[in-house]
């Protein structure tokens, strides 16, 4: 071996090792960044016309179990609709009150039996006319109120499902960019793992929203798709709209429109 060759080994380790400290360094600059994954560099020999030229860096790849990922964004989806759900459902519970509280529902239409009771056995009594006419207008005022609050809940879930929807489009818009950005980085040999990064946090929020499915192509994109397998993300994302009621009212449901 020349000593030319030997000098060129010695410094293509060099380099390599350079970088390779570089991106160990940037590794725990950002353990501690949301969305930041682990990267590491797989070296290869250096052959030219048969002849060793020591090494270089064949990819930088991310330490990501893509598998672990899928189940987690599932999982994801899951909490947040539970979440969501619980949420709302403990609002419509504290409407109804425990029965022990003297302006539970329960309470009141124990009280209203009661008065019914009395006014059963002494109906020319006056007190007993009074009384029974009141608790059922309270029993009346209860339900009412409880009307209301239920129609604002619905009101709210209504303006929160408009929000989340022009998320979800800004989001799908974002993987529709940045998969653009991967398929060049990737046809002009550059590394295209920060803007996966990018676009794995996209999919996450997306992941909460709605429950969604993936693949990834062969030239580094993703297609994104509903669990029931319709499109939502190929080589452009479909728009999502949701028509909001200006006024909520008992009357209004979701099957008449």
């Amino acid at each position: 071996m020349s000593l030319e060759i030997a000098l060129q080994n010695a410094i293509s380790g060099l380099q390599v090792s350079k970088q390779s400290l570089q991106v160990i360094s940037n590794n725990i600059a950002n353990v501690n960044t949301e969305g930041y994954t682990r990267k590491i560099i797989e070296q290869t020999a250096r052959v030219i016309e048969g002849q060793g030229y020591g090494v270089e860096i064949s990819r930088l790849k991310r330490s990501v179990d893509e598998g672990v990922l899928r189940q987690l964004r599932t999982e994801q989806g899951t909490v947040a609709k539970l979440d969501i759900k619980q949420q709302f459902l403990k609002q419509v519970n504290s409407l109804f009150g425990k029965p022990e509280d003297n302006d539970s529902i329960v309470h009141e239409l124990s009280d209203l039996a009661a008065q019914f009771d009395s006014l059963g056995i002494s109906p020319e009594t006056e007190a007993n006319q009074y009384l029974t006419v009141k608790a059922a207008q309270d029993v009346t005022l209860k339900f009412k109120n409880m009307s209301d609050q239920i129609q604002r809940l619905r009101s709210d879930a209504n303006e929160q499902i408009s929000s989340q929807i022009k998320e979800f489009n800004e989001k799908m818009d974002l993987v529709v960019s940045l998969n653009s950005q991967i398929i060049e980085f990737i046809s002009s040999g550059v590394s295209p793992v920060e803007l996966e990064d990018q676009r794995d946090q996209a999919l996450n929020r997306m992941s909460d929203i709605m429950d969604i499915k993936y693949f990834e192509n062969a030239n580094g994109s993703v297609t994104v798709f509903t669990s029931d397998g319709t499109t939502l993300v190929d080589n452009a994302a479909v728009t999502m709209s949701h028509v909001s009621l200006t006024q909520v009212s008992a009357s209004a449901s979701y099957a008449g429109g």
